[in-house]
């Protein structure tokens, strides 16, 4: 029968809270392999979330869990973490081992870990202790199960003839909940324009379309005849820009020469007067939108778009053109 390693905090640990560094868990990561003090490293079933992505701090795992789920650091003890283990006759130095040949690191070198909110249980996702050692997230799930994810690396256009004008590539896959329930939030709004910000990078960097953008490429988007290419739109957002609306906008990594783009309407509610536009997706080649689709859907890395259950909907080509696909 297997053992299992329950993981206890105590109300002293709690207590230890402290503010998480959002250049520490901030970014896309990818799951790369299991181990288990039991059974050693494995090659297991790829998890429920193979690609993870935190934004200052703050997990979102939409299309499952539609509350983020916060993280903060909390000072390390293996006396206090893992109580039941040192019961079953596995202390620290035992650990140690294993987690040094598992994936790279003693567990003991870390003095502090992130842990997550109430809300974990209630999105189904058992992780709420998570370590970064070695450049990598180990995510333990209270059962002596590691996770191991690895940091996909900062995105750099593929093609030069794309001109993004210096702008940074959010990265894939993009998910407007995460922008909206977490990344619209650090958009000051105090002088009545939105103002871009580097706080949800290097998973998201927003940028604002206004009036006076210099750059085709920014000028393209702000004036863009949105409803009229099917947006849920009013009118005023067929060319926002000319009805003083800043259309926030996210660009990804090039197809070829085809520039991707999400675009989000965040100046809406009672106080506006207007409902707001339902955020889209761009495909821009040659100075020109060539395609646009609803953007309630999620851009995976292979620049296709899945429903909430993972399943597709569009496809892009290298011609920039959504393709429906046949169910």
């Amino acid at each position: 029968m297997r053992k299992k390693f329950l993981v206890c905090l105590t109300a002293a640990t709690v207590s230890m809270y402290v503010q998480a560094a959002e250049h520490e868990l901030s970014g896309t990561w990818k799951y790369e392999k299991s181990a288990d003090y039991y059974s050693g490293v494995r090659t297991a079933p790829a998890p429920d979330f193979p690609i993870i992505q935190f934004v200052s701090g703050q997990l979102f795992l939409q299309p499952r869990c539609a509350i983020p789920i916060e993280y903060a650091k909390v000072g390390y003890s293996y006396n206090k973490l893992f109580q039941i283990a040192l019961k079953d006759g596995v202390d620290e130095r035992a650990m140690d081992k294993f987690t040094k040949g598992s994936f790279g690191e003693k567990l003991s070198n870390a003095k502090s870990f992130y842990q997550g909110s109430k809300i974990v249980e209630r999105c189904n996702f058992e992780h709420d202790h998570i370590f970064l050692l070695n450049g990598k997230l180990i995510l333990v799930n209270g059962s002596g199960e590691f996770d191991i994810y690895t940091r996909l690396p900062a995105l750099m256009p593929e093609n030069s003839e794309s001109n993004l004008y210096g702008r940074k590539l959010s990265e894939l896959p993009y998910n407007s909940g995460t922008f909206n329930v977490i990344c619209s939030a650090f958009i000051s709004q105090r002088t009545g324009v939105p103002a871009t910000t580097d706080a949800c990078g290097p998973a998201l960097y927003p940028y604002v379309a206004k009036k006076d953008d210099a750059d085709p490429l920014a000028r393209l988007i702000g004036s863009h005849q949105y409803k009229k290419f099917g947006a849920e739109a009013d009118k005023d957002y067929d060319n926002p820009v000319a009805h003083g609306l800043h259309p926030i906008y996210m660009l990804f990594r090039p197809l070829k020469d085809v520039i991707v783009a999400a675009v989000e309407d965040i100046e809406q509610g009672e106080s506006s007067g207007r409902s707001g536009m339902t955020g889209v997706y761009l495909s821009i080649k040659g100075g020109k939108v060539v395609d646009q689709i609803t953007g309630e859907c999620m851009l995976q890395p292979d620049y296709s778009c899945t429903d909430l259950k993972g399943r597709k909907i569009y496809q892009m080509l290298d011609t920039g053109k959504f393709v429906k696909v046949k169910k």
